[in-house]
């Protein structure tokens, strides 16, 4: 059930960072802690900060990510581009991984293609 978002013009100018921090900040501590939540954001609202600020909670990010960016599955060191997690007409593929190559702003995470 969604209980919560922001929305905000697609042009304008600025940072989402002090959208999402609301929204983070006014469900701290509100949320039964026997509750499964998840975190949903489209792209452009991807951040490690953001990442972070869910996880810290205990709450599950599912944040889309732009396919130009890079991962390594967790097993490996070598990055390799999203565009080639899944092609068309295969299944869709989960695993564990690195995301992004520059280090300030790689996420360790679960990673659903498809």
């Amino acid at each position: 059930m969604p209980v919560a978002w922001s929305i905000g013009h697609a042009i304008a100018k600025g940072t989402w960072r002090p959208h999402w921090e609301a929204l983070v900040t006014h469900f701290t501590g509100c949320l039964p802690t026997t509750w499964t939540v998840l975190v949903l954001a489209n792209l452009g609202w991807y951040a490690k900060r953001l990442f972070a600020a869910i996880t810290k909670h205990g709450w599950h990010p599912y944040l889309r990510i732009n396919r130009r960016g890079t991962y390594h599955p967790a097993e490996a060191t070598a990055f390799q581009g999203l565009s080639t997690v899944v092609v068309k007409g295969s299944p869709g593929w989960k695993g564990r991984v690195v995301c992004f190559a520059t280090p300030k702003c790689q996420v360790t995470c679960t990673m659903l293609a498809c």
